[in-house]
């Protein structure tokens, strides 16, 4: 029986790890073939991701899931708005990301049964990993940590900016609602998300939509 290693990365912060982390053990309790490997990016004064990966390790955690710390970022100061500030992060750690795995393909070619690189499981902030994963000639999938009516909110969001042309930070103070085809009811603009309507993160939110859309299709800009 063929192994598969599957390399995780979550964005920074409990919330995205813990989310992911019990995707790996759902995976590896499946199929004993399956190994894991959840490369985590910190911030620099978050405890919290230490606290967590420390007590996982320190119970029953499966021996097919291991944790990856990559150098943390001593720049993690940032006024940028969240969404900008991780987008760059993971941006910078891109290098990391692919030296690490290189070692990791190393090492498995010295075993007798070594396991295949299989893909990539990246999460909704991380899509500029797409791109390593594609230098190593392996899927990415995207790992969604919210709804299937939000994803199909964003990618209708997509739509009517590149397509239709709308410009969608000028709704900000339209009394309008508009149609979603993941949703029962209309959806008023004032209860859109800000990022939405923000020319500050509009782009990062609509570049993360598109690679995430793109890669649903099998194909990557």
């Amino acid at each position: 029986m063929e192994k598969a290693e599957l390399v995780f990365v979550p964005s920074p912060g409990i919330g995205h790890l813990a989310s992911m982390v019990e995707l790996a053990k759902f995976l590896v309790d499946r199929d004993n073939r399956v190994s894991i490997t959840v490369i985590i990016i910190r911030l620099a004064l978050d405890s919290k991701i230490s606290m967590y990966t420390e007590s996982l390790t320190a119970t029953s955690m499966s021996t097919h899931i291991q944790f990856i710390d990559l150098p943390s970022d001593k720049t993690n100061a940032s006024n940028d708005h969240p969404s900008k500030f991780v987008t760059s992060l993971i941006e910078s750690q891109k290098p990391h990301v692919k030296e690490f795995v290189s070692k990791l393909i190393t090492q498995s070619e010295l075993n007798l049964k070594p396991p295949r690189l299989a893909c990539f499981v990246l999460d909704m902030f991380c899509t500029g990993m797409i791109d390593v994963a594609n230098e190593f000639g392996v899927p990415s999938y995207i790992y969604f940590t919210s709804s299937a009516a939000f994803l199909g909110f964003q990618f209708h969001m997509q739509d009517l900016h590149d397509k239709q042309k709308v410009d969608l930070t000028e709704l900000r103070d339209v009394d309008a609602e508009f149609e979603i085809p993941t949703l029962m009811n209309p959806l008023p603009v004032k209860v859109f998300p800000s990022v939405m309507l923000s020319k500050d993160t509009l782009p990062v939110v609509l570049h993360h939509v598109r690679r995430t859309h793109f890669e649903s299709q099998g194909a990557c800009p």
